[in-house]
This record gives C-alpha cells, structure tokens and sequence, in this order.
C-alpha cells in the first residue's frame, strides 16, 4: 500500500504540467483579446491567410510552432522464451562414448507493432480583429500534441499561467 501512493503522486504531478487546448484557449483570448493583431504577428509571425469582413476587420489563419520528433518503433513481445535441449552422444579421448545435453532458453519473439515515423506539431489559431487592427477573437483551429508529455502544442506557445 505504501508503494502505491507515491507512484500515484508522481502521475498526479505528471498531469498538473501537462495543457489541453482548451487551456491554451483561455490563455490565449485573456493575453491577446484587446490588442493590436500586429503585436501578435509580430510576436509569433506573419498569417498565411487573411479574409476581408464586411464591416472593415479582418479574419486572420495563423500557424505557428512548428517542429518535428521522431517517434522509435513501437514492439510488442509474442510468446514467452523456450528452453531448447540439444542430446548428443560424443567420444571422448580414451574411446568412451558420453551423452552431453545442452540447454539454452531463447528469448521470446518481438514483433514490431507500429514503425518509426517523424510527426509533425504545430499550432494553427483563427484571429479575428476589427477595423482598427484589434483583436476581438482568438481561439486554436489545430493542435497536436506538444513536445515530450504535453497534450497541447498551442498550450506550449500560449502557456497558460497555473
């Protein structure tokens, strides 16, 4: 039982660092609604697209943070390790026949379940801002898993404060 809550406590802290997209959402829209969209695009680049409104603003598509990881094979073990026995019957120096018997266990198959692969992360965000440049919406459009353990490449831009 003591072992028990000290691994629980590990997972528990592993999870508290970790950001979900909504997360990095509410970061995003409490840092840049009210400011000026140049500032955004001058503080995490330029938007590949843009879309003129009927009343003057402007709907932006931005990505950013873009990197790639490798992700190693993935191998699942089939079967468990055999005992071989080899029996053979040997002359030894003085004419005497012996029967040696050798035994080794093999290791069991591994079998390749999934192959290596290099993903893509990125984050992609819809910007809306008014006539005047201001930003009245910001919310994620696209979001994979971030770097190491976290769940939100977006949360890894936009941290969110805790």
């Amino acid at each position: 039982m003591h072992t028990r809550f000290p691994v629980a406590l590990a997972a528990v802290l592993m999870v508290t660092g970790c950001t979900t997209t909504e997360e990095a959402n509410v970061a995003m829209r409490t840092d840049w609604i009210g400011r000026s969209s140049d500032d955004f695009f001058s503080a995490y680049g330029p938007p590949y697209q843009s879309y003129d409104r009927q009343d003057g603003g402007t709907i932006y598509s931005w990505r950013g943070g873009e990197t790639r990881r490798f992700v190693p094979a993935q191998f699942a073990t089939v079967g468990e390790g055999r005992e071989r026995k080899t029996t053979r019957v040997v002359t030894d120096s003085s004419g005497r026949s012996v029967v040696e018997t050798r035994s080794r266990t093999e290791e069991p198959l591994r079998v390749m379940t999934a192959p290596p692969r290099s993903e893509e992360l990125f984050c992609e965000a819809q910007i809306t801002a008014d006539k005047d440049g201001i930003i009245r919406f910001i919310g994620a459009t696209g979001d994979t898993d971030g770097e190491g353990l976290s769940f939100s490449r977006c949360g890894e831009l936009f941290k969110p404060d805790a």
